[in-house]
């Protein structure tokens, strides 16, 4: 009975934060802010050229250069809703909206404690209430918070930056509280490998978030927290995948 209420209750909370992150993303989004900025303006006119060639780069050389993933989602976006400033943001309120959903699932399993051998019943629930309580403040702060809100509604792609990046860790954090369970954590591993490729395709500075992971490993073994063979493996393992997923930019790098 408890474990259905505590469920039932994070369903609830992550349903409050869902809507007013949506909410605030949407409300007035075709005229709040007014017009388009040339970069959005940009993106627009690659994704507009996309829809009438066929021709869905991974990456457009024009303004600079930017990484083709977030330009031929607003050219899917555009398919749908039209040639529209509201089409070219709503990419980024979906995008906005969801890492808020990120932050709170990262900062629960980051913050759920594991409970001694007296009272461990007691002690988990009050891990838990601890947990869900930061999670809860922190993603509502973040729902609220002007710089993400204000990025939500620009059709720029740095907002993928964070999407990805808390996903990445949400999978890494699952794998390695999952470590002893070999399948369910490479599973996870794999899929955080995935998220950080994907992430690499979304906006050039999370080019360093790789070394993130690095820095992770490197701590993780010298703590000794995990046996180092099994560790090094799955991080190879979350490398390679990333590396695949990425490789249509490298080989566009490589013949460019």
């Amino acid at each position: 009975m408890i474990a259905f209420l505590e469920k039932h209750k994070i369903l609830f909370l992550l349903f409050f934060i869902l809507a007013i992150s949506f909410f605030f993303r949407l409300w007035q989004l075709n005229s709040i802010p007014p017009g388009l900025y040339p970069d959005e303006a940009m993106n627009g006119v690659n994704a507009l050229e996309a829809i009438e060639t066929g021709k869905y780069k991974v990456f457009y050389p024009e303004n600079n250069g930017r990484e083709g993933l977030f330009i031929n989602i607003q050219a899917a976006s555009i398919s749908l809703f039209g040639n529209t400033p509201s089409a070219l943001r709503v990419v980024s309120s979906m995008f906005g909206a969801l890492t808020i959903v990120g932050v709170f699932l990262f900062l629960c399993l980051l913050f759920r404690g594991k409970a001694g051998i007296h009272d461990k019943q007691a002690l988990q629930r009050v891990y838990n209430e601890q947990a869900l309580r930061i999670a809860f403040i922190s993603s509502l702060f973040m729902a609220l918070s002007f710089w993400h809100l204000n990025f939500s509604r620009i059709g720029f792609r740095a907002i993928t930056m964070p999407f990805f990046l808390i996903f990445a860790l949400v999978f890494l954090i699952l794998a390695l509280r999952n470590f002893e369970k070999s399948r369910p954590s490479i599973f996870y591993f794999l899929a955080s490998g995935v998220l950080l490729g994907l992430g690499l395709h979304g906006y050039t500075p999370f080019r360093l978030m790789p070394l993130l992971f690095i820095a992770i490993f490197i701590i993780l073994a010298l703590k000794k927290a995990f046996s180092i063979k099994d560790l090094s493996v799955r991080f190879i393992l979350l490398g390679i995948v990333t590396i695949l997923v990425f490789s249509p930019l490298i080989l566009h790098f490589i013949k460019n």
